[in-house]
C-alpha cells in the first residue's frame, strides 16, 4: 500500500507549530548573541581606556610649566610663586644611568628626557610613581611632581638590569 504523501490536518498543525517554535528560537539565539556582543563592546571599549599608559594623561601633566602660581595671604592680597621647571637628560645604557644622582626641591616640576642607547631600558622611581615605557635606542619625555622629601631610587624593570646596577638616586630637598 502506497503512502499518502498529504499530511492530515493534524500533522499539518503540528508541524506548524513545530514551525512557530523554531522561529521563536532563533529570533531568541540572535537577540541574545547581539545583547552579548553589543555589552562585551562597551566593556571592551572601557578596557581600552584603562589600558592606556599612564603617562597618556596624568595630574602632573596638566600642571602648568614656569607659570606664576598665586596664593592669598591674610591680607587677601596674591603672593607670586614660581612653579620651578628642572630639565634633567637621562641616558640609560649597558646596566648604568648617566647621571645617576639627581637633586631636585620639593614642589619642583621634574621633566626627565630618557634616552635608552643600546638595549631596552625603563625608568622607574616607585615612591613617586613614576613609570616609564621600555624604550630600545629610543627617548621618551617623563614628567612628575617632586610631591615628597626624601631619598628615592630610580631604576630599570628590565630583566636582571637593577641587579645588575642600574640604579641611581634622586634627591628631593626641601
Amino acid at each position: 500500500m502506497a503512502e499518502n504523501s498529504m499530511d492530515t490536518p493534524v500533522e499539518a498543525q503540528a508541524d506548524k507549530k513545530m514551525s512557530t517554535i523554531a522561529v521563536l528560537g532563533i529570533f531568541l539565539v540572535v537577540g541574545l548573541v547581539a545583547f552579548v556582543m553589543m555589552n562585551s563592546s562597551q566593556v571592551g571599549q572601557k578596557n581600552d581606556l584603562e589600558a592606556l599608559p599612564e603617562a597618556a594623561v596624568t595630574e602632573e601633566s596638566l600642571v602648568p610649566n614656569e607659570e606664576e602660581v598665586g596664593e592669598a595671604t591674610e591680607e587677601g592680597t596674591m603672593e607670586k610663586e614660581q612653579n620651578t621647571l628642572q630639565e634633567i637628560a637621562i641616558e640609560g645604557g649597558n646596566y648604568y644611568y648617566k647621571p645617576d644622582k639627581l637633586s631636585v626641591n620639593l614642589g619642583d616640576t621634574v621633566r626627565i628626557t630618557f634616552s635608552s642607547v643600546d638595549m631596552p631600558h625603563d625608568f622607574n622611581i616607585d615612591e613617586l610613581n613614576v613609570h616609564s615605557e621600555i624604550l630600545e635606542n629610543d627617548s621618551a619625555v617623563i614628567e612628575f611632581i617632586a610631591d615628597q622629601v626624601g631619598e628615592f631610587e630610580f631604576y630599570c624593570s628590565v630583566g636582571q638590569h637593577r641587579q645588575l646596577g642600574m640604579i641611581g638616586t634622586l634627591t628631593v630637598n626641601e
